[in-house]
């Protein structure tokens, strides 16, 4: 806490028992949402200040040569300025009252500061150090920062909702606040199941592969705006991973379960055959005629006490895990809950052509070129879900619409940035 300004950003205070609320400290707010509209705690800049290393003069006196007094540093509090007088103002320094213009030093006889007058700012003797300034003509205003010029006290400057910049940590700072009212990121429970996955660092038997999704599921939740409370790394045993989950809905109470793989038509689908024992989970299965991506999940669980998650399950090739969030939860989420909005889709023309799938749209890796007839799709080689690599490089979903006949180089389709 801070003298001053309240240390908390926002006129209103927040209802201290709201679940989607929290104060974090400002080194923590990047990329976070303003629980309140915030109102400019006081002006900025907070007093009329130089924009320029100069001469702090009366518009109405120049041109001319003036006598120069005191300089003013930044952080200080200038004398008023005499008539006929000029006062060496540094970038950022408080302007003398009687000043109304500030006159660049590189447009006077002095030329510069460096290499004139005392470096100690309490002196104003030297033997180097004009008593005299040569100084042309002026208007009232140049080069000040007026108070308020920014932002006026009681202004309204950030919407609630708003997502915080940089800039806009920057400016809670010039404030002098210290901590914000934002709103809480909804909580999300990775689950990522399968007797073959091991977590990467183990020793890696015959047959089994390392987990690429928990890593790239945690990775993309947070940048989408979740707090990511674990991951959970199971396998093929049905028993185990339902008492592991009930555990986890009463420790962690998630507001969101992400799930990968499990949910297939195989024999060993741990996620559709644990939840089809579970009470608290309503819960259903279906395809999406898309390719990567076909089979998903979808469903609630109850959380002890009251209350309850989502439960959103992908399959469990990465890249059919990937592209389902990228093209569709992604969606749901700044739907459900204002997060991270994704990028639109916009049309584009194909580079080369392709040949579409009879019944499913297809979702292509590719890269995208900005051209002055609009924005050129390469689709990259290769359209498997097991193509991480590939996928790691892409710049762009590409929507393939279903179809029989192929689509020839030029024609129209539609791209996601990612």
């Amino acid at each position: 806490m801070t003298g001053g300004p309240s240390p908390r950003a926002g006129t209103e205070q927040p209802d201290p028992g709201h679940p989607r609320t929290e104060t974090v400290a400002l080194p923590d707010a990047l990329g976070r949402r303003l629980a309140q509209t915030l109102h400019a705690p006081a002006s900025l800049p907070r007093f009329d200040d130089s924009q320029m290393d100069g001469y702090a003069v009366r518009a109405a006196e120049t041109p001319g040569t003036l006598d120069i007094t005191a300089p003013v540093a930044a952080g200080t509090v200038p004398e008023a300025l005499p008539s006929g007088c000029a006062a060496p103002v540094m970038t950022g320094a408080p302007i003398p009252a009687g000043a109304d213009a500030v006159i660049p030093v590189e447009a006077t006889s002095t030329r510069n500061f460096a290499d004139t007058g005392s470096t100690d700012r309490s002196s104003t003797e030297s033997a180097a150090a004009p008593q005299r300034v040569l100084v042309p003509a002026t208007s009232p205003g140049a080069f000040l920062r007026r108070r308020g010029s920014d932002v006026v006290h009681g202004e309204e400057v950030l919407a609630a909702g708003a997502v915080l910049t940089a800039a806009g940590v920057g400016l809670l700072a010039a404030f002098g606040l210290t901590e914000v009212d934002v709103l809480r990121r909804p909580r999300a429970l990775v689950i990522v199941g399968g007797d073959e996955v091991l977590a990467p660092g183990r020793d890696l038997p015959p047959g089994k592969v390392y987990d690429a999704n928990g890593s790239l599921l945690a990775g993309w939740a947070a940048s989408r705006g979740l707090e990511v409370l674990a991951v959970r790394l199971i396998d093929d045993d049905v028993a185990d991973f339902v008492e592991r989950l009930r555990a986890d809905l009463s420790d962690t109470r998630p507001e969101l379960i992400i799930t990968s793989g499990g949910i297939s038509a195989g024999r060993y689908e741990v996620m559709r055959q644990g939840f089809a024992v579970m009470d608290e989970i309503t819960f259903d299965v279906g395809t999406v005629a898309m390719q990567p991506g076909g089979p998903q999940g979808l469903g609630t669980a109850a959380l002890p006490g009251g209350g309850e998650a989502a439960v959103i399950c992908l399959p469990g090739n990465p890249v059919s895990t990937w592209v389902s969030c990228e093209a569709m939860l992604a969606d749901a989420l700044a739907e459900a809950w204002g997060l991270n909005q994704p990028q639109p889709w916009v049309p584009a023309q194909l580079a080369w052509p392709v040949q579409p799938l009879a019944e499913k749209d297809q979702l292509r890796r590719g890269t995208l070129q900005h051209t002055p007839a609009g924005i050129i799709a390469a689709p990259m080689t290769g359209t498997s879900s097991h193509l991480l690599a590939a996928a790691a490089t892409a710049e762009a979903l590409i929507r393939v619409p279903a179809g029989a006949q192929e689509l020839p180089a030029g024609a129209t389709v539609t791209v996601r940035r990612l």
